[in-house]
């Protein structure tokens, strides 16, 4: 699938260190990222659902089959049947984070497609597009077709496909859109790091979703 990236270099949430071998990573450009399915019409689409938790980006599908699982939150990975899986939050993978900019986080995603032209419905199966919103909950997160994202909010699993793999650090935010019509493929996906790191503002988070969206003017409805 054809698709293109967009990377911001700007810091609203402050300064990320160090750089890694294997191509380009959000931590080294300090950048907000976006990108998209280069061949939809976004015009299209109308209406969309709003996740109504933060899924915890975990484990993958090849560690859960090694019985990384657990009884307890959620992660990224499908199990056997294609179902969400819980992982084992002891495992050093896995982190826990203050849910306090939540709230924050919901109001400022919900703003951003209100303002693309985006009506909001109370449930996916009524909706045109589903927006997942994530934390990256290890070490690292790469948007890649190896790395499934199962959520209950669509009771289904995604394969982000950006033809690169872009590796997203811990406690990033990520928004997932998805095309409810069209077999649930992933159209847009933005990450913003350090969001669930602690001691970020609210504003800071605040004006970082909002950049996202001004970077991705392809979202609007009538354009």
């Amino acid at each position: 699938m054809n698709r293109a990236a967009s990377l911001l270099l700007i810091a609203l949430l402050g300064g990320l260190g160090g750089c890694q071998g294997g191509g380009l990573t959000v931590a080294e450009t300090n950048a907000i990222l976006t990108s998209r399915d280069v061949g939809r019409d976004f015009s299209k689409y109308r209406s969309y659902a709003l996740s109504d938790h933060v899924k915890a980006l975990c484990l993958v599908p090849s560690e859960v089959k090694d019985g990384g699982g657990g009884a307890s939150g959620d992660d990224g990975a499908a199990g056997a049947a294609g179902a969400p899986t819980a992982p084992d939050f002891n495992s050093s993978k896995c982190t826990r984070a203050s849910s306090a900019l939540e709230e924050d986080i919901f109001e400022a995603v919900a703003e951003g497609m209100e303002e693309a032209g985006y009506e909001r419905v109370d449930s996916p199966k009524k909706a045109d597009l589903a927006l997942l919103v994530a934390r990256v909950a290890r070490d690292h997160w790469y948007f890649s077709s190896s790395y499934g994202i199962c959520d209950e909010f669509i009771d289904t699993c995604v394969e982000p496909q950006l033809g690169s793999k872009y590796l997203i650090p811990t406690e990033s935010l990520a928004l997932v859109l998805v095309d409810r019509k069209k077999k649930n493929e992933v159209i847009w996906l933005a990450a913003i790091p350090k969001v669930f790191s602690s001691g970020v503002q609210r504003a800071s988070v605040q004006r970082a979703i909002a950049q996202a969206f001004a970077q991705s003017p392809y979202l609007e409805v009538d354009r």
